[in-house]
């Protein structure tokens, strides 16, 4: 068997607080398995692995730097992200 996943998901961080700012989800996962016959006496043995991908982002917006007497230093953008990937292997009996 193979299953496949995707999750895309873009939404409002805190829009009480600002309006530009934003949180977004990408994922993607390949599954798939087979059956082992013969590798357990209890009964049907499976084989199962897995990869996936995902990457989170936090997109903060425009942010006014302020100065040490309160006037506008500059203006800059905020963005954190973090991708991820990795395999699960599982063997089920």
């Amino acid at each position: 068997t193979v299953q496949s996943r995707l999750y895309l998901r873009e939404m409002p961080w805190l829009p009480a607080l600002a309006d530009d700012m934003s949180y977004g989800y990408r994922a993607v996962q390949v599954a798939g398995g087979r059956a082992v016959p013969g590798l357990s006496w209890r009964g049907p043995t499976r084989i199962e692995a897995a990869f996936y991908g995902y990457r989170m982002k936090l997109d903060l917006g425009e942010v006014v730097r302020p100065g040490e007497r309160g006037e506008s230093v500059g203006t800059f953008t905020g963005t954190d992200a973090a991708n991820n990937v990795g395999v699960s292997l599982a063997l089920k009996s």
